[in-house]
């Protein structure tokens, strides 16, 4: 699994894999599978068609699994909830 970003707004794209999986990871995300949260800079959501979400708060750099074991993410929406 591979999410490319870009430190340069474009010219450059570089691998932001570090704790994604990597071996035998037949593993989609659907267009809508990818959000960012608006109230942290950081934060990015990846949900996949195996049914995980991946969360990002430093850019890109490292990704923690944070549900697992759910049907196929079609899309992800993130929220406030008052």
């Amino acid at each position: 699994m591979v999410v490319s970003g870009t430190p340069d707004r474009g010219v450059n794209r570089e691998p932001m894999t570090k704790r994604l999986p990597q071996d035998n990871a037949y593993i989609n995300v659907l267009r809508e599978g990818m959000v960012t949260n608006p109230l942290d800079s950081c934060g990015i959501y990846l949900g996949t068609t195996t049914g995980q979400i991946f969360y990002n708060r430093d850019d890109g750099d490292s990704w923690e699994l944070i549900l697992d074991s759910l049907p196929p993410i079609l899309s992800l929406e993130t929220g406030l909830v008052v």
